[in-house]
């Protein structure tokens, strides 16, 4: 019986085709939304980022035999990683335009002070902040999008295989020209509300200037309150196909970051 013999370069290339994989999806997991949220537990993140490579790894190229504490396998690590961070950014902001466009409503009802924790950052942000970014959690997996994700993360192998190149300065370019999604979005989610409760301060200070005897708080709070809730259900049933089409944007940058076609 011929015993197997394998060599140094053969037995880091195995291990780099799993570990190299590994730490791009593990970096995608820690950011993105709804599957790398707060109240998911850390091991389950990392558990799901295992099985996941453990899944895909096969059906890749096998890494080059770089010892990974070697120079260029840590080059190829921080490459992964950035790799990684940059695709869970670019579906971040999605989310983060949600989670604006609620704060910035809530400040227009009067709701500023009324803070709960966010489940998904952990940070506390105003109740229709939350309910917003609750809703964009729901409607992601509505939508797909894991699928969606844990396919681009398989094709993303294909033409940005673990090699000691990554994205580029265009790459980082392009995940900082994204993030004005986050205040371009949230202003058109939350321009309906915006615009209503301003008019309905101006009409407030002009009944104020007329007659200064009122109790211009008794009557302004629950008043754009109560406007405020009304415009909210009215724009709800626009949220989701908005969502979808942010959602949809939001792939199509995260392919050509990956370079895709």
């Amino acid at each position: 019986m011929t015993p197997v013999v394998l060599t140094t370069a053969e037995v880091t290339s195995w291990v780099g085709s799993f570990f190299w994989p590994l730490v791009r999806i593990s970096s995608i997991f820690i950011l993105t939304p709804v599957i790398g949220a707060r109240y998911v537990p850390l091991r389950v993140r990392m558990a799901a980022a295992f099985i996941i490579t453990l899944v895909i790894a096969p059906t890749l190229e096998l890494a080059p035999p770089v010892e990974p504490w070697s120079a260029d396998g840590v080059l190829i690590t921080a490459q992964q990683l950035l790799i990684g961070i940059g695709l869970g950014l670019l579906l971040q902001f999605i989310f983060g335009a949600v989670t604006l466009a609620g704060m910035t409503i809530s400040t227009s009802m009067g709701l500023a002070m009324a803070m709960m924790t966010d489940p998904q950052n952990g940070a506390s942000v105003p109740v229709v902040g939350q309910f917003l970014g609750t809703l964009a959690s729901l409607l992601f997996l509505v939508f797909d999008g894991h699928l969606a994700l844990i396919e681009l993360i398989r094709v993303s192998f294909t033409y940005m295989p673990v090699a000691p190149s990554g994205p580029g300065p265009e790459g980082m370019q392009l995940v900082i020209e994204a993030s004005s999604v986050i205040f371009m979005a949230a202003i058109s989610l939350a321009l309906p509300a915006m615009m209503t409760l301003l008019s309905i301060n101006i009409l407030l200070g002009v009944m104020t200037r007329v007659s200064p005897q009122m109790n211009i708080f008794s009557v302004g709070l629950p008043l754009t309150l109560f406007v405020g809730l009304i415009i909210l259900v009215v724009t709800l049933p626009v949220l989701a196909p908005t969502f979808e089409r942010l959602l949809d944007e939001a792939f199509i940058t995260m392919r050509a970051f990956v370079q895709v076609p």
